[in-house]
């Protein structure tokens, strides 16, 4: 993090009393700011310029710090997950003017190929955020596609299975940024879904980016869950609190889109039929195709295959 943004990042490797952070390359990309990183018991670690490295065309990073702490190493999973497999993501927005928090959710993963056809349209190209935008095409490692519910500053965050190990870096949410009327002012409008980068990606570029003493990676596809398990996890999707309070057309729209990814299809619509309602010229197309993902997950019965209970 710097001073006026921050991003997410977990250790994959250590190396005697230096460890390595893997993070989104977006988040260290301004080379004249000064980087520190915020350790999970609260020390901060000054970052060297000279430790960043990255690899062209996928937007990855490692940096690197030292400390005598003992912190923990991530564990790798090399595989392919299926279409509709629970996963977890869990990094550190900064909302407001309060320090980072810790933000965990669940939430679940499409096939790539889906991911591809669904995203293949818009841009990929990400800035400080982790916001894309609409005039280039999917690249720069992008090939996870999760309805997990991200924020800005939660860029290199980790992408979890069930059994808590690593199997993507997230880096970026479909959206764009709109002049909000009501606010008088360019806002961040969330509307899709959640992006990251495969840990087999990672570990294509390991070696390049000097990367040694990881873990032993492993490459089996977590345990199947009990249908307690299961029905544990959906209890906790379906309870991630939206707000209800007067809002402007972005606000709705950020509303509705959270709601289209929790499944919950009903109230997102109403969600996006408020945004249309308020008339805000500029967010106007982006509530009417809110509206229309919704009514065509609701067509397709999205809602029942999206939030399973049992395999």
């Amino acid at each position: 993090m710097n001073t006026s943004y921050n991003g997410s990042g977990f250790i994959v490797a250590k190396e005697g009393n230096t460890y390595t952070v893997l993070t989104a390359a977006h988040v260290v990309s301004n080379e004249t700011s000064k980087f520190e990183i915020l350790a999970p018991d609260g020390k901060r670690y000054p970052v060297d310029s000279a430790t960043i490295q990255r690899d062209e065309g996928v937007d990855l990073a490692v940096v690197r710090f030292t400390s005598t702490e003992n912190y923990q190493v991530a564990t790798l999973a090399n595989y392919n997950p299926n279409n509709g497999d629970y996963v977890f993501l869990g990094g550190y927005p900064k909302l407001g003017q309060t320090d980072p928090k810790w933000n965990f959710g669940a939430g679940l993963m499409f096939d790539k190929e889906l991911g591809i056809l669904s995203t293949g349209s818009i841009s990929l190209e990400t800035d400080d955020s982790g916001l894309v935008s609409s005039s280039s095409t999917f690249a720069g490692g992008y090939e996870m596609v999760y309805t997990n519910i991200s924020y800005g500053g939660m860029s290199g965050a980790p992408v979890l299975d069930t059994q808590g190990r690593v199997i993507g870096i997230h880096g970026s949410v479909e959206g764009e940024y709109v002049n909000d009327e009501a606010q008088q002012e360019f806002v961040e409008v969330q509307l899709g879904y959640s992006l990251g980068i495969s840990t087999s990606t990672f570990l294509g570029i390991a070696p390049r980016l000097n990367v040694k003493n990881l873990l032993p990676v492993e490459n089996t596809a977590p345990a199947q869950l009990s249908e307690q398990q299961q029905q544990s996890i959906l209890e906790a999707i379906l309870s991630i609190a939206v707000p209800q309070s007067q809002a402007s057309a972005s606000q709705w729209l950020t509303r509705g889109n959270q709601l289209w990814r929790l499944g919950q299809l009903d109230e997102a619509q109403k969600a996006f039929d408020k945004a249309i309602q308020l008339n805000d010229s500029a967010l106007m197309y982006l509530a009417w195709y809110g509206k229309g993902l919704t009514l065509f997950e609701q067509k397709k019965g999205r809602s029942c295959r999206r939030i399973r209970t049992s395999y």
